[in-house]
């Protein structure tokens, strides 16, 4: 009978210990990538290595965690509440999305590489389709199953629940993951009712959570009472907007909807630049000059120069170009791109965490192919 309790605590030990080095594990990765951040000194090796980095992480997806906990990490893998497959989808959507944009071999993918059961999943869909890593035929029908999640997720308003259960609150996200998809396939397929339904979103966004004298959106708002909710200027929430209108705005024919978009990129680009910090970045929040997150400035960036190439007002190019510096000072000698802000966890629930993120990574090479292109047109 000793023998027997004396083997159930050595086990027991052994489970403990386990689950210590594990934690530890995480946590001296996290401290040692920090410590290898340098700063580049030359722009085309650092696109590179930005480039090989993503090469290698689209082979083998770095894990995006779902909650900041750095403890018992066992516990939430255990529970398979560690990632996510819908955060890992768009995460490695905009990925791909950079890596193509930079004319790096990116294999096609199947009808089976993509599990359609969110509404993030749009942007997947979306990213694949626009950089012609899938046929025509696999997109519309991979957009025709994304489309019936959507119609459980429109409410009697014609608004669309982001997560069931948000009630009257409706938030940003929706503007990036589900509008840019619904206007291509409306569009392409002449069914005018998903560019309206897209359009819609957009306005009701616009009319209820944009808070016009201080130039800042918020992350969401209450249908019923009209009034934005939950954080004011949140960095990478005003970035799903901006992407939302700059996406929307790509794949809409000329017309009063375009126009009307193209008046709110405008707008959104002055706005956004009042806030940048002077390194070049921008903040979590956007009204604070502390916690500096790589995703929000990469993403601003990307707009600034597709604004740029719009209207040529040098204001944006020159705000791009100190956020570009900003983010090669932000990149370990490896090419991955730190300071990125966790995943949020839910309305008004923002991560703690910074490090690495194949969205971040995949968005500062949307920016790179921004930004060569318009030196492409200068020398022409």
């Amino acid at each position: 009978m000793d023998k027997v309790f004396i083997g159930i605590l050595a086990l027991l030990e052994i489970c403990f210990v386990g689950v210590v080095l594990l934690d530890v594990v995480v946590w001296l990765r996290k401290k040692i990538s920090h410590r290898q951040v340098i700063i580049w000194r030359n722009q085309k090796e650092w696109e590179n290595a930005v480039c090989v980095c993503a090469q290698n992480w689209s082979k083998k997806m770095p894990t995006v965690p779902l909650k900041d906990e750095e403890r018992l990490i066992i516990i939430d893998i255990l529970r398979k509440q560690y990632k996510h497959s819908a955060l890992q989808g768009w995460q490695y959507a905009q990925l791909i999305s950079g890596l193509k944009a930079n004319d790096r071999k990116i294999e096609p993918l199947t009808e089976e590489s993509f599990s359609i059961s969110e509404i993030d999943d749009g942007y997947a869909i979306y990213h694949a389709w626009k950089a012609q890593l899938i046929s025509d035929d696999t997109a519309l029908r991979l957009t025709e199953k994304y489309v019936s999640i959507v119609n459980k997720h429109i409410k009697g308003n014609g608004l669309i629940e982001y997560r069931e259960g948000f009630g009257d609150v409706y938030i940003v996200d929706t503007i990036a993951f589900v509008c840019p998809i619904l206007i291509r396939y409306g569009v392409i397929t002449g069914q005018s009712r998903y560019i309206y339904l897209a359009i819609k979103q957009i306005k009701n966004y616009y009319e209820n959570a944009y808070i016009e004298k201080y130039g800042l959106y918020a992350h969401g708002y209450n249908s019923v009472t009209r009034t934005p909710c939950e954080s004011i200027g949140w960095g990478r929430g005003t970035g799903w907007y901006l992407l939302g209108i700059l996406y929307c705005y790509q794949e809409l024919h000329d017309g009063k909807d375009k126009k009307w978009i193209y008046d709110r990129m405008i707008e959104a680009s002055e706005n956004i630049m009042k806030y940048q910090r002077i390194d070049g970045g921008w903040s979590t929040q956007l009204v604070s000059n502390w916690n500096y997150d790589s995703s929000a400035t990469a993403i601003f960036a990307t707009f600034l120069f597709n604004v740029y190439s719009i209207i040529h007002d040098d204001n944006c190019l020159k705000s791009g170009e100190r956020a570009l510096a900003k983010l090669m000072a932000s990149t370990r000698k490896d090419g991955a791109i730190e300071y990125c802000e966790g995943d949020c966890h839910g309305l008004g629930k923002y991560s703690i965490n910074y490090g690495i993120s194949p969205f971040a990574q995949g968005m500062v090479l949307d920016m790179i192919d921004a930004y060569t292109k318009i030196n492409v047109n200068k020398d022409l």
